[in-house]
C-alpha cells in the first residue's frame, strides 16, 4: 500500500491523455506559444516515455520503471523525495524532506539533491502557496479526493485552518503565540489565495483551467454579481450551479493572475501573491477571461443611470473586502481607486445630466424623479476622498447628500427588504459626517440649513435595534 500511494500518477483530466500533445502539434495551434518551455528537452522525454508537456502543469515527469526515480519531481499528485532512490515511505521523520509542486515546470528540475523553488515542503508553505499546491493538485486530479493519501491530507489540513481563519476577525493585539499570529497576517496580505483555498479544499468542487473557463464564458458571457431589484439595490445572484457562472471564483483567479490589473480591486492596501507562474496557455486563457470581464462591465455616457447604478454595485462586491463594512470609509480604503477607475467619470455625467434631489408629483404621491441617480449620488458622496465632493470639507455638499438619502429612506424604507441596503448607506455617511471639519455651532455663524447635517448624524441611534425605525422615520 505504501508504494501505491506515493507513486500514483494517474493524471487525468488537466494532464491527462488528451493534453500529452506532441510538441511540435502544439506549438502549431493558434494562440499557444512555446517559449519559455526548453523545446528540445521536451522532446527527449516524450520520445523516451518519460513524460510529457501539459498546457496546465508544463513537463509532467514520470518513472522510468516502477519503484525506481527518474527524477526527484515526478507530477503533481505525490510529494517530492530530496535525496531518496525509492517511493517508499520513510515515516514521519521524512517529513521535512517532502516537497510539493506550487508551480508549473516550464523547464526542467534540477538534479536530485538540490533546492527547486517550484517544489516546497509541506510545512513551509506560505498561503500563496499552499494555494499553487491545491490548485494544480486539483487541476490535475478532479477524480481524487485530498483525504485519499498523506500528503494530500496535508494539503487539506492546513488549507481548512487558513480558511477558518478567514472568517474570524480577531484583534492583532489579543494573539499571543508568534506562529498563529503570523499565519492570520499571511491570510490578510493574501486574501485571493486563502479565498481560492476555501474552494479548493471543498471535495465537491471541480476547478476548471483559465482556458476552459475562458471558453466557457466566451459562449456564456462573464458572469455579474448582482443585479437590481425593481427598488435598485442589489439582488445578489443564486448560488452558482457551475463555475461558469461563478463570478465570485473568476474575479479571485483575475486577481492571482492578473494583480496589476486588478489592482483597484484590492482594498487591503497591501501587495497580496499572485500565482508564481503559469503555462503561456494558462496566461492566454487569464488574458480572455479579463478582457470578457472588462466588456460585461464597460460603461458609457450613454448608460442609464439603472446601468451604471448596477455597474457600480458590481464593483463594489468585486472589492477583496466587503464594501458593508464602514471601517473601511474612515481610513479611505472602501474604494481608494474609485476617482481613477473608468466609472468614475459615467457616474460624475449621470449627477450632472439629473437632478438628484428633484421631486415629482405621482397620483398625489411626492417621489424621487430620478431614484437611480439620487442613489448614485449618495454612494458618490460616500466612495471620494477629497477635492470639492468631500463630506467633510463641504458643508453644503454634505446637506444635500444627506436631503438625497432622507429621500431614499422615504420612498424605500416601506420595503424590508430594502433596510440592509439603506443601514449601509447610513453607517458610511455615519463615519464620513462625523469627521466634518466644521460642524455647527449654535453660535458658530453657519447658516441654519447646515444644522440638518449634524441633527442627521447626532440623532442616529447608538443601539443598533433602533437603526430600522430611524431609517423609516423619513418622510418627503
Amino acid at each position: 500500500m505504501k508504494k501505491t500511494i506515493l507513486s500514483l500518477i494517474a493524471v487525468s483530466a488537466v494532464a491527462g491523455p488528451a493534453c500529452a500533445q506532441n510538441l511540435d502539434a502544439l506549438a502549431k495551434v493558434p494562440g499557444s506559444t512555446l517559449a519559455t518551455v526548453e523545446h528540445a528537452t521536451a522532446q527527449y522525454l516524450l520520445k523516451n516515455g518519460a513524460g510529457y508537456y501539459s498546457p496546465v502543469l508544463g513537463l509532467v515527469f514520470q518513472p522510468q520503471t516502477t519503484g525506481v526515480v527518474y527524477s526527484r519531481i515526478f507530477s503533481v499528485d505525490q510529494p517530492v523525495f530530496q535525496g531518496f532512490s525509492d517511493w517508499d515511505y520513510k515515516g514521519p521523520e521524512a517529513i521535512n524532506h517532502l516537497g510539493v509542486q506550487i508551480a508549473p515546470l516550464l523547464t526542467p528540475p534540477a538534479n536530485v539533491g538540490t533546492p527547486d523553488p517550484r517544489f516546497i515542503p509541506i510545512d513551509n508553505l506560505t498561503a500563496s502557496q499552499l494555494a499553487g499546491a491545491l490548485w494544480y493538485y486539483r487541476l490535475a486530479h478532479p477524480d481524487k479526493k485530498l483525504r485519499d493519501f498523506p500528503h494530500t491530507q496535508a494539503l487539506y489540513n492546513r488549507g481548512s485552518v487558513l480558511a477558518y481563519l478567514l472568517t474570524q476577525n480577531q484583534d492583532l493585539a489579543d494573539v499571543k503565540e508568534p506562529a498563529r499570529l503570523k499565519m492570520i497576517q499571511d491570510v490578510r496580505n493574501n486574501l485571493p489565495s486563502v479565498k481560492l483555498i476555501s474552494r479548493l479544499i471543498d471535495p465537491n468542487f471541480v476547478p476548471q483551467s483559465y482556458a476552459q473557463l475562458a471558453a466557457a464564458v466566451a459562449k456564456s458571457g462573464y458572469p455579474k454579481r448582482v443585479t437590481l431589484t425593481p427598488d435598485g439595490f442589489p439582488e445578489p445572484l443564486p448560488a452558482a450551479t457551475t463555475l461558469e457562472a461563478d463570478a465570485d471564483f473568476l474575479d479571485t483567479l483575475l486577481m492571482l493572475s492578473n494583480p496589476d490589473e486588478m489592482a483597484e480591486f484590492n482594498n487591503t492596501l497591501s501587495a497580496y501573491q499572485s500565482f508564481a507562474e503559469m503555462t503561456p496557455e494558462e496566461k492566454e486563457g487569464a488574458k480572455q477571461l479579463l478582457a470578457a470581464r472588462r466588456a460585461t462591465y464597460h460603461l458609457t455616457n450613454e448608460s442609464s443611470p439603472r446601468e451604471v447604478l448596477e455597474g457600480l454595485y458590481n464593483r463594489l462586491s468585486s472589492l477583496l473586502v466587503d464594501y458593508r463594512i464602514s471601517s473601511l470609509v474612515g481610513n479611505k480604503q472602501l474604494y481608494w481607486a474609485y476617482p481613477k477607475s473608468d466609472i468614475y467619470p459615467v457616474v460624475q455625467n449621470i449627477i450632472k445630466k439629473h437632478q438628484p434631489t428633484a421631486l415629482v408629483q405621482v397620483n398625489g404621491q411626492r417621489l424621487l424623479k430620478n431614484p437611480e441617480a439620487t442613489q448614485l449620488f449618495v454612494l458618490d458622496a460616500i466612495l471620494n476622498h477629497g477635492g470639492i465632493n468631500d463630506l467633510a470639507h463641504n458643508d453644503w455638499y454634505a446637506v444635500e447628500v444627506v436631503t438625497a438619502f432622507k429621500y431614499l429612506c422615504a420612498q424605500y424604507s416601506g420595503n424590508p427588504q430594502n433596510i440592509p441596503h439603506l443601514k449601509v448607506m447610513l453607517n458610511a455617511l455615519r463615519v464620513k459626517l462625523s469627521a466634518r471639519a466644521f460642524p455647527y455651532v449654535d453660535e458658530g455663524g453657519n447658516a441654519p440649513e447646515i444644522r440638518v447635517v449634524d441633527d442627521f448624524v447626532g440623532n442616529i441611534p447608538a443601539y443598533p435595534g433602533q437603526i430600522d425605525d430611524y431609517i423609516r422615520s423619513f418622510t418627503f
